[in-house]
């Protein structure tokens, strides 16, 4: 709420000087002066600066209203849906390349460190399309704690069988392997990663999502596979919605409200986003223009919305 007081009092200010009285003096007998043709003035400038300030302290409360009343209301349903109705006490990220963990899953993350959830993050390549995949491993170990993500609990796996690119086929196997390897070493309640779709519609992020698939599909042969689990997607959404910003917590919030059961749908919104921006500028080899235009107007640093794996799939509209 300091935000919407900040921009608040700067309005009050812009307002106090937007409208003003304007005088006009005429000379009188002797040397008194008759003031005339009084009328009021508007400053356009202050009052832009008025209104859009406005503007910006109802979009920061709106936002904080959200977060308290819809945000804590997913993180109590997460929370009970873990192992035997259990609390969440250790969730698995899966992602496909440093960057995604601050792009994609960043309102995630940070609200499941605000009810003390541990987070593991498993990265399943260096990101070496550009021959940058030792310093992009640095660059993620670097931006995870700014998520409240610790960095000896970040992998970042360099397997030939998954390197980073857009026509780059991954070996669902590999990708099996690797996800499998990390639940036998660690008990998890629950796995977050990417839908059918994989948000931009990449390769790498749909392989994930297969892998997944396949693992819940398969018979259990571990007491921690995948199938014994729930698998959490992050939901893909149309053009429109996509860069819509903070405003798409509407829809999604709705979204959440239309399902049947409570906890079919988490919708998770960052209470404060400047920690997103300060994690993507952790990965400063990837902090191109383009990624700042998505970082500033897309949703998914200000809201996801998770689906159980086999919930639910439907066709994204990608034009």
């Amino acid at each position: 709420m300091l935000a919407a007081a900040f921009f608040t009092a700067i309005a009050i200010a812009c307002a106090s000087g937007a409208f003003r009285t304007q005088h006009s003096r005429v000379p009188t007998r002797g040397a008194s002066w008759k003031l005339t043709n009084v009328k009021r003035v508007v400053a356009l400038p202050r009052l832009y600066v008025c209104i859009v300030c406005l503007l910006l302290a109802a979009s920061d409360a709106v936002r904080e209203y959200m977060w308290r009343s819809v945000a804590e209301k997913s993180l109590s349903d997460a929370t009970g849906l873990g192992r035997g109705g259990d609390p969440w006490k250790r969730v698995l990220l899966v992602v496909a390349h440093p960057d995604d963990e601050a792009m994609f899953f960043a309102p995630t993350l940070l609200s499941l460190a605000e009810v003390n959830v541990s987070v593991h993050v498993l990265c399943l390549s260096t990101g070496d399309f550009d021959g940058l995949g030792h310093l992009r491993k640095q660059e993620m170990l670097a931006a995870c704690p700014i998520l409240k993500v610790p960095a000896a609990q970040v992998m970042v796996i360099d397997d030939p069988r998954m390197q980073d690119g857009m026509s780059a086929v991954w070996s669902e196997e590999a990708v099996v392997e690797h996800i499998q390897a990390t639940l036998d070493t660690t008990q998890f309640d629950s796995i977050i990663s990417f839908d059918e779709y994989g948000i931009s519609g990449h390769a790498n992020h749909r392989a994930i999502h297969m892998a997944l698939r396949s693992m819940q599909r398969a018979r259990p042969t571990r007491g921690g596979g995948a199938a014994a689990i729930q698998v959490w997607q992050l939901a893909s959404v149309s053009l429109w919605r996509k860069y819509t910003n903070i405003l798409d917590v509407i829809p999604a919030v709705a979204a959440t409200w239309q399902k049947a059961a409570p906890s079919t749908v988490l919708c998770f919104i960052t209470p404060d986003v400047r920690p997103v921006f300060h994690a993507m500028g952790k990965h400063k080899s990837q902090w191109v223009y383009f990624r700042r235009l998505f970082v500033a107007f897309a949703r998914y640093p200000y809201v996801n919305t998770l689906e159980p794996l086999l919930y639910h799939h439907r066709q994204v509209d990608k034009i």
